[in-house]
């Protein structure tokens, strides 16, 4: 998994913005944005 080893900052989660958001720093201290966009209305 990408936060093993590394610190979640957000878990994964609905948010106004997005169906699924999360935000972590892996093992190797890149930090990651994951988004998958709500479609426009």
């Amino acid at each position: 998994m990408l936060s093993d080893g590394g610190q979640v900052f957000m878990p994964m989660e609905e948010t106004f913005f997005a169906v699924r958001f999360a935000m972590l720093r892996d093992r190797f201290g890149t930090s990651w944005m994951i988004l998958h966009p709500k479609p426009r209305q």
